[in-house]
């Protein structure tokens, strides 16, 4: 036997006949986690945004940076050096970034803690520009890194 129940509908406020059947019982706790899992994928999908968006500025600003530091700014020879292609192996994952895929994701954290290795010896060898860049190499290595990570963690299904 069915019966008309009135309850409140979630987007206007307002009361809504249902006809209430054995499979359309839903206590307030269904109601309540069936609409918190709709927030938290909204949430998710708004986060993973983000990260990816934090991960791919890192990463172009990263080969920018490091173009302009072994060529223009500071390099280890006048004529610049061969240094400058550590910005070609920055490359390597940026499509896969821009695209968001997991699998660049997680192994592109990795990848970059290299960077971050020669960031730190850079700043504790170095003098000058060159330690103030090598310092931002670590920085924008870093903002990659979590970034990479989060977004991996977060994309799982």
């Amino acid at each position: 036997m069915k019966k008309p129940v009135e309850f409140l509908s979630l987007k206007s406020k307002r009361p809504v006949q249902a006809l209430q059947t054995k499979r359309d019982v839903k206590s307030p706790a269904e109601l309540a986690s069936a609409s918190h899992a709709t927030i938290s994928a909204v949430r998710t999908k708004k986060t993973l945004t983000y990260l990816q968006i934090g991960a791919s500025i890192s990463l172009i600003a990263l080969i920018f940076l490091s173009l302009a530091w072994e060529t223009v700014l500071a390099p280890l020879k006048p004529q610049g050096s061969w240094l400058s292609l550590k910005a070609a192996l920055l490359c390597l994952p940026l499509l896969g970034i821009l695209k968001g895929r997991r699998y660049t994701y997680q192994w592109a954290s990795m990848f970059i803690l290299f960077y971050f290795i020669e960031g730190c010896v850079r700043a504790w060898a170095d003098v000058g520009i060159s330690a103030k860049l090598a310092l931002a190499e670590v920085i924008l290595s870093v903002i990659f890194f979590f970034c990479t990570i989060y977004y991996a963690k977060y994309s799982r299904n």
